[in-house]
């Protein structure tokens, strides 16, 4: 039998049932579908798709944290079955500080290793064998007992062998999203909302307008069409940013009414995130310059229509060169802070979109910083814990 997660109001997990439990909370309006697995239900009047993913329209509160006890097999999902000495493939786990020599059972001593690695370190710990682990053991986040407590994942939960699952990565602490941009523009920030971030694996390329960028004019429509790029206007403030899908990495952080981020003065917030995301970078191995703009907006020629070509408050430069944009929207109850940085980037791609550029050596243009990729996740992780 096909299992569906359960999110509540807020998009955080609450239980995985079956996909005919989850189905009938669709029908009852109950729930919302946020993802399916393409097969679809056929009754004598209507036709249904199976839901995989689906979100309660209520708030349910939780009065307990669900907590996995420690196995074999969670480790190798936190490891995401990868050793944790030599980045290959685990098929074994170590203890970090040998049980023989006292050494616990516990999450933050255990680790997934491949069997060369295990072998070569024995009884000894990492120091004592030359070895270094790639991150530290930890304990789970307290929503790992979905990939713990259940024998058959819902489809969503197998669309990547790095356990970073089509709708939610449960082990790296945010939610994860694969959809347009317009539709996860339009995601509303749940009333009840708590300390969140959202990742999109943006669906598709997409050229994302300011609240202000009003005037149709200012694109190319027809080149826009040409490139299969959607127009989508953002309801923040700042210029124009393109997103080509695996160039660039997308997320939001929810900080809702007091909590820590949690400011009145509108720049605040953003120089509190671009700090805690300057940390990260040096936290998942970035050697250069990381400096975050923490005074006003720093203004250029094109920086009303380009975002990427101003700095903004608590924006985040690495040496010298804008590497995090940042935008914010709010509600009475949370904030949403939208930001991005790219893994590569070509300015004469963008140029060609806007009709005032026409004629502008894209070289003329701010230059921007990229990450490669292979440390999003590392940043992530470490922005979730911060």
């Amino acid at each position: 039998m096909h299992s569906a997660l359960v999110l509540n109001a807020s998009y955080e997990p609450l239980s995985v049932v079956s996909s005919r439990r989850a189905t009938c909370l669709v029908l009852a309006q109950k729930a919302e579908v946020l993802e399916d697995d393409g097969i679809v239900l056929r009754s004598e009047s209507f036709n249904i798709v199976q839901p995989s993913v689906i979100r309660l329209r209520y708030m349910v509160k939780v009065p307990y944290v669900r907590r996995s006890s420690m196995s074999r097999r969670g480790i190798f999902a936190r490891d995401e079955h990868r050793c944790q000495y030599c980045g290959g493939h685990a098929d074994s786990i170590d203890h970090v500080f040998p049980r023989s020599r006292g050494g616990p059972h516990t999450w933050e001593n255990v680790a997934a290793a491949c069997t060369p690695c295990n072998r070569t370190k024995r009884d000894r710990t990492p120091e004592e064998a030359g070895m270094e682990l790639v991150r530290p053991c930890r304990v789970p986040r307290s929503t790992s007992w979905i990939v713990v407590s259940v024998s058959s994942m819902p489809v969503c939960f197998s669309a990547s062998s790095s356990f970073h699952i089509k709708f939610f990565s449960v082990w790296s602490g945010w939610l994860g999203f694969r959809e347009p941009a317009a539709r996860f523009h339009a995601r509303a920030i749940p009333d009840d909302a708590t300390a969140q971030i959202w990742v999109n694996h943006v669906a598709g390329p997409a050229l994302v307008l300011g609240s202000t960028q009003r005037d149709p004019s200012m694109i190319d429509v027809d080149e826009c069409a040409r490139r299969g790029i959607d127009i989508v206007r953002r309801r923040s403030g700042g210029g124009a940013v393109l997103l080509t899908p695996s160039e660039v990495t997308w997320f939001d952080v929810i900080i809702p009414s007091g909590a820590p981020g949690w400011a009145q003065d509108v720049h605040a917030p953003m120089v509190w995130l671009g700090e805690r995301f300057a940390a990260a970078c040096h936290g998942a191995g970035v050697t250069q310059a990381v400096t975050v703009n923490d005074n006003s907006m720093v203004r250029t020629e094109w920086s009303t229509l380009i975002c990427f070509d101003g700095i903004g408050p608590g924006e985040v430069l690495l040496d010298g060169r804008k590497l995090l944009g940042i935008s914010q929207r709010r509600t009475r109850t949370a904030l949403r802070l939208q930001c991005c940085w790219y893994h590569q980037v070509d300015p004469a791609a963008l140029v060609a979109l806007f009709p005032a550029l026409d004629g502008i050596d894209p070289a003329a243009l701010s230059p921007i910083a990229t990450l490669p990729t292979q440390i999003s996740d590392d940043i992530l992780q470490r922005l979730c814990s911060s």
